[in-house]
């Protein structure tokens, strides 16, 4: 095989792994979406439970590969930044994004995430690790963001089908938390771009960063709130349908993280925003969210922001397929 046909192929199998967890992630939120409730602490308790599994399936994996001297660890530097991006991560991407699912839902906050998703993953990518972006990956973006405003429209319709009532504070609570969920996103994307390229373990990666969400999140709830309202709040059936999406964020964030070993971090945000239609549609199935025009436009210009993604390039991407010392 030429290296221009493996390169090639490299980037072709971590777009499918990038759409794989899309799907995965879009099944995440529905179950998400199922457990909401008001409130930071309950926020913070789902999103530490979700990350259990998360922990449990690479604590198992960096101990098969340990044991088969296969595992490669960040440097002492990495790990820090590690465990510093997944606090980040944990406050403000998953407490957020839960947050705003119990104010403005599925239709409305998804949309928002992601369009901070893109521009901060984009904008960070270029500042920390100087990862170019093509003309046609930003005319791709371009629509996409276009497609989440639209999406975004039937703001206020979303927050009374949610609280009841209309709320302008709800509305403007949920557009803040669901910016803030997307640049906490974006910028665990760059860092795990940045180890993915590095030869360092996928699940050594994964588990830093989700062993902060039982740390931080479950150590803060259980520090302010006991163990009984732990017990008293948590039914058994919120219980098993947050285990359930940790187990499909598990394999989202596992192949997304194999994925930007061989894909730009803008290409497999672009990837993740199919979420938006399928969440979307989701949201009015199963959980009775309004139903509008914007809706449809906004998932044809989905698509088509999709289409106009990079094709695979010919040459390999700087650093991209092969091994470098750890930053």
């Amino acid at each position: 095989m030429t290296p221009t046909s493996k390169t090639t192929d490299l980037v072709a199998r971590g777009t499918v792994l990038a759409v794989f967890s899309s799907f995965c992630y879009t099944a995440s939120i529905i179950a998400l979406r199922d457990v909401v409730a008001v409130g930071v602490d309950w926020a913070a308790w789902i999103s530490c439970l979700k990350a259990v599994p998360t922990v449990i399936i690479a604590a198992v994996v960096i101990a098969w590969q340990t044991r088969a001297g296969s595992i490669v660890w960040p440097s002492p530097r990495m790990i820090v930044v590690l465990l510093l991006t997944g606090t980040a991560m944990q406050l403000l991407g998953n407490v957020c994004f839960q947050l705003g699912l119990s104010l403005g839902g599925i239709t409305m906050t998804v949309p928002l995430s992601q369009a901070s998703l893109l521009i901060s993953g984009a904008v960070l990518g270029l500042m920390m690790i100087n990862e170019r972006v093509s003309r046609r990956s930003i005319a791709a973006m371009m629509v996409l963001i276009l497609a989440i405003a639209i999406l975004s429209l039937d703001a206020g319709a979303s927050t009374v089908s949610i609280a009841g009532r209309e709320d302008p504070r709800a509305v403007m609570m949920t557009i803040g938390l669901g910016l803030a969920a997307g640049f906490g996103w974006g910028l665990a994307g760059v860092v795990i771009r940045q180890v993915a390229t590095s030869g360092v373990s996928t699940a050594v990666t994964i588990g830093l960063l989700s062993s902060t969400a039982i740390v931080v999140l479950g150590g803060g709830v259980l520090a302010r709130r006991g163990t009984e309202w732990i017990a008293r709040e948590t039914s058994t059936h919120e219980f098993w349908v947050t285990m359930l999406a940790g187990l499909f964020t598990a394999a989202a964030f596992f192949a997304l993280t194999s994925a930007m070993r061989h894909i730009t971090i803008v290409r497999a945000n672009l990837l993740n925003a199919s979420q938006i239609s399928l969440t979307s549609l989701a949201g009015v199935l199963l959980f009775g969210e309004p139903f509008g025009r914007g809706m449809v436009v906004g998932t044809v210009l989905t698509v088509a922001g999709l289409l106009l993604m990079d094709r695979p390039q010919s040459s390999p991407e700087p650093g991209v397929g092969r091994r470098s010392k750890n930053p």
